[in-house]
């Protein structure tokens, strides 16, 4: 049964929680990213194979107890490019909800003024999660779904991987949302998994 001094003893302790992942979080170093970039006008299923493997699964042994969060960004744009960008996803959504289909597109944000930043996530399993947003399919978790969509824009996007070992679940959070609030990115949502 709760009762409000459960109640206060739970908010104490998860205040202790996040506190001690926010010191964590803000004693962490910036491991060095591994980053690729690829044309939206060249997408293809070769390469997004070429591209994904080059980034970890996730299951491999120097992997335990890594969180891995990534960054997806927009290279030097114009307003016109970055309209265009978000008209597309706005269509594709739209497609989809109307079409009944499967609705595995991410949700599209407001446009702001550093939508340089597309979108910014977490996974234990990188590569996969990797293949989920550059492919067209429509199952699966929600992702960006790059090659539905953006083939015939021409643009380049970046990714960077960060494999942050020293953090926590609950510190890789804060650092996740931290970023998230920072950049206001352009798709997705910000909070846990």
């Amino acid at each position: 049964m709760l009762t409000n001094s459960i109640l206060r003893s739970a908010i104490n302790l998860y205040e202790a929680n996040t506190l001690a992942a926010i010191r964590l979080a803000k004693a962490a170093s910036v491991p060095a990213p591994i980053s690729l970039s690829f044309n939206t006008s060249m997408l293809s299923k070769e390469v997004i194979k070429a591209l994904s493997i080059r980034i970890p699964t996730g299951g491999r042994k120097e992997d335990t107890d890594s969180e891995f969060i990534y960054i997806f960004s927009l290279r030097a744009c114009s307003k016109r490019d970055l309209q265009s960008l978000s008209e597309k996803f706005a269509t594709a959504r739209e497609t989809q909800r109307i079409s009944g289909s499967a609705r595995s597109l991410c949700r599209l944000n407001g446009v702001h003024e550093n939508d340089q930043i597309l979108y910014i996530g977490r996974s234990y399993s990188p590569r996969e999660r990797f293949r989920a947003h550059m492919s067209a399919e429509a199952s699966g978790p929600y992702a960006i779904r790059f090659s539905s969509w953006v083939t015939t824009l021409d643009l380049t996007i970046d990714f960077h991987l960060f494999q942050f070992k020293e953090l926590d679940d609950g510190s890789a959070q804060a650092v996740e949302d931290g970023l998230w609030d920072e950049f206001n990115p352009l798709l997705g949502e910000r909070g846990a998994r």
